[in-house]
């Protein structure tokens, strides 16, 4: 990629001087060379009309006019030879330019230009790994990028090259803040929207519940065909065996694609193909239950061998919460996550602006941190008021849980339209800062509009 920037460059840069040198030899005549000429042939003309008036006999007259054309054209044979020779001080002129150009060219953009967005990029390894290829001082440009961001904090796609290059660095706490400050900065974007989702999964085993599905979905209400949205929604949606919902978002994508991706078309394919049999097969088990069930007198022999996670999950939370450390199967020592309870009401005050369908998220996020929720519960108005658990299950962001924390503002938010980000007309309430470690109940009354 580099090698074909510059080479372009160099063609752009050829192109100028081709416009600009040129002209220093041209034989073209200067502004008085042109009035000398000028006033020779109207002098000739002038005596021609003359001659015409003397009393002379035809003889004469044509002896006349010879002698008339003869110097005329002398005349203008030696102004020729004073243009042929193109002056020494265009020569050096000339040679100044094409000099110049390609350094000025090249060193202000240099200077003043964005040379690390010719970097090209790097992919990274399934460990998470940034690509071996980087340059030495990729670290050192990224460095100078962000620099050059606080001063000019308006150029949107240096700060998108940012986030981009953060993730090459495998730099998660940054890569999330920066695209967090696109997101406030320039609204919602479905290409920075799924970037962001794509990136927080790619650093959770690529886990698609949670935040990463809620911001596909926001990049789905801005826009909803987008595609890579599209394809990764689908992704999402069989995660979490809605099979019906990933073949609808496949088929739209499938329908963007041009006949002659013939590769894409067939990926595509391959994926619904799957999904459609993955229903069958759950459709299947679902039908096969009331014959195939476990009585309850059964052996643990009889039982299925395979336990659901979250299944397992439950059970160790209602262990925990009888008894906040008690020794597991395998003789390790169980230690309770930090939790908070959170009880939440509307002021009858807003009663009015809130639709039962609304969206209510409740959160918490660090007091002194990032502005990305470390738990977050997802609900609808009508359930209003309610009361919801923020523990480190209900996480969003691998290496961020509510536990890793000390203090925690906790927010409780009704949304229109759903978006993850907070609009104007969301209705708000919130809490004093909280402590982590001491695992108590908060109140909090949805009192605000949010400007």
């Amino acid at each position: 990629m580099i090698t074909t920037f510059w080479i372009i460059a160099a063609i752009l840069i050829l192109v100028a001087l081709a416009f600009v040198i040129p002209p220093f030899f041209k034989k073209s005549p200067l502004p008085h060379q042109i009035d000398r000429k000028t006033l020779n042939v109207a002098i000739y003309k002038e005596r021609l009309a003359e001659l015409a008036l003397e009393n002379l006999t035809p003889a004469q007259r044509e002896v006349a006019k010879q002698d008339l054309d003869s110097t005329l054209w002398q005349e203008l044979n030696n102004e020729e030879n004073r243009l042929s020779h193109s002056p020494p001080r265009a020569q050096w002129a000339s040679l100044l330019v094409a000099i110049f150009i390609p350094v000025i060219a090249v060193g202000g953009y240099w200077q003043l230009g964005s040379p690390e967005l010719i970097i090209p990029p790097v992919e990274k390894t399934h460990e998470g790994q940034t690509n071996k290829a980087l340059p030495a001082n990729f670290k050192e440009m990224v460095d100078k990028l962000a620099a050059r961001l606080e001063k000019q904090p308006e150029d949107e796609n240096g700060w998108r090259m940012l986030a981009r290059s953060y993730v090459f660095l495998a730099d998660y706490p940054q890569a999330l803040k920066t695209y967090n400050q696109i997101l406030v900065k320039y609204g919602e974007q479905p290409e920075v929207l799924t970037e962001l989702a794509e990136f927080i999964a790619k650093n959770n085993h690529d886990e698609l519940a949670g935040l990463p599905t809620i911001l596909l979905k926001t990049a789905l209400t801005v826009d909803p065909n987008y595609p890579d949205a599209l394809w990764l929604a689908g992704f999402s949606a069989a995660q979490q065996e809605d099979f019906n919902s990933a073949i609808g978002y496949w088929q739209r994508f499938q329908a963007q694609l041009p006949a002659t991706d013939t590769e894409t078309q067939q990926a595509v394919e391959k994926q619904i193909a799957e999904a459609r049999q993955q229903l069958v097969n759950k459709t299947e088990v679902t039908s096969a239950k009331p014959a195939n069930s476990v009585s309850a007198n059964s052996s643990d022999s009889e039982k299925p061998s395979v336990v659901p996670m979250t299944a397992t999950a439950q059970s160790v939370s209602t262990e925990e919460n009888e008894n906040d450390k008690k020794v597991s199967a395998d003789g390790k020592l169980a230690i309770k996550e930090a939790k908070i309870e959170v009880k939440v009401s509307l002021d009858p005050a807003l009663q009015e602006k809130v639709n039962p369908q609304d969206t209510l998220f409740v959160y918490a996020r660090a007091t002194q941190g990032p502005p990305m929720p470390v738990a977050i519960v997802k609900k609808t108005a009508k359930e209003l008021p309610t009361v919801v658990i923020l523990d480190d299950s209900v996480g969003l962001i691998p290496n961020q849980k509510l536990s890793q924390f000390t203090e925690v503002t906790v927010l409780a938010r009704i949304s229109k339209t759903g978006q993850a980000t907070p609009q104007s007309g969301d209705l708000l309430g919130q809490s004093a800062s909280v402590s982590v470690d001491n695992a108590i109940s908060v109140e909090i009354v949805i009192n605000q509009v949010v400007p």
